[in-house]
Formats: structure tokens, sequence, C-alpha cells
């Protein structure tokens, strides 16, 4: 009878444990999951999706910067990967993300879009999208026919959803959309077929830097 106590005791203790141990794990695993450093699939797969039609510049100096730029080309596949990721980030409805797909490729129709994220070490003079910017922009083909901004708008709200979609965003960076035509003004496309890159031209006082985007 001791011993089948004693058994009994051993095998409540050992449940006891093996508890634990197992709400160690779960807690272990939660930790794990809430403070991995590593990217989450949703934002690996989008930085990769974005990566390719991604493209930075600079102006020097001597040892200094005058600017710097990332620009990102708002393709129909970046669009499509933007709205991929706004509608995982909101959890929307399959019906709400479709609408958003649809929306986004509507958007895109006869233009050609940039998100341009500038730094300029004076603010002043960081202004893409004021009446009378600094800094003359356009895009060209390898024909070297030039287009300049239909319109130019900063993005002023920094929220987390915008920090994902344009994880280029400088802390001390203005962000911008720049929006061309897609034409030349004789009607032509801008892009001939098989065309598949344009050149962004930053230049100013300080100097020019080129940016070759894809676009396809």
């Amino acid at each position: 009878m001791r011993v089948r106590n004693s058994g009994s005791r051993a095998a409540l203790w050992g449940l006891l444990a093996l508890c634990l141990a197992l709400g160690a794990c779960q807690t272990l695993v939660k930790l794990k999951n809430e403070f991995d450093p590593r990217e989450r699939p949703a934002e690996k797969e989008y930085r990769q999706a974005i990566a390719p039609y991604l493209a930075n510049g600079v102006i020097y100096h001597g040892p200094a910067t005058e600017l710097s730029i990332h620009a990102l080309a708002l393709s129909r596949k970046v669009r499509l990967a933007m709205a991929r990721r706004r509608a995982q980030a909101l959890s929307l409805t399959a019906g709400q993300a479709e609408k958003l797909r649809r929306d986004a490729l509507a958007a895109g129709k006869g233009v050609i879009e940039i998100a341009a994220s500038v730094f300029v070490p004076e603010q002043k003079w960081n202004d893409l999208g004021g009446p009378q910017p600094v800094w003359n922009i356009f895009i060209q083909n390898r024909r070297g026919q030039r287009l300049y901004p239909l319109d130019r708008r900063r993005i002023k709200r920094r929220t987390p959803l915008a920090e994902a979609l344009y994880p280029f965003w400088g802390q001390w960076d203005r962000l911008f959309r720049l929006k061309f035509p897609d034409h030349l003004p004789s009607g032509r496309p801008f892009l001939t077929p098989g065309e598949d890159h344009f050149r962004l031209v930053v230049s100013g006082a300080p100097g020019r830097t080129e940016l070759l985007l894809r676009w396809d």
C-alpha cells in the first residue's frame, strides 16, 4: 500500500511538472511570436514584391549630403502588392480586399505615379510639393523625352500603416506622391512596347541625380 501511494504521488508530481512545462512552453511560444525580431511573413512578402521597383539617389557636396531620395514606381504589380498589404493589415474581408484591389488598379490608369521619400538637410529646401519648388523633377524615357508632374502631393500623416506601405520612408524624410501622365503631349505613349524602365531626374543648384525605375 505504501508503495502504491508513493507511486501515485510520484505520478501526480510528474503530471504537475508536465503541466508546468507545457505552460512554460506555451508562454515561451507566445513571447517568441510577440517579440520575434524577424520580419513577419506579410511584411517580408511585401518588401520582396516592391524591391525591384525601388531605387535611390544622392546628391553630394564634398562629403556632405545635399539631397537623398528613395523612389518607388507605383506600377501595376506594386499597386496590387500595396492593396494586399493593406488588406492584411486591416483584416479586410474577401469582398473588401477585392474592392481595394480594383480601386488600386483604377487609380493607376493613365498615369505614372512615384512615391518619393526625400531628405534635405535644410528642411525649407525639401519642397518637391511646393508651388515653386527648388528642385526640378521629371521623368525621362530612353529617347530623352521628358514629362513633368501633373501633381506633387506631400504625405504628412505618419501612421503605422503608412510606414508599412513605405518602408523606405526615413525618420527625417518627407514623403511625396508624384503623378505624371503616361503619354507625351503628342498623345503617344511615354514608354514604347518593350520599354520597362525610365529615369526619374532630380536637379537643382547643388547638383543632379538620376534614378532608374522599373515599370511593368
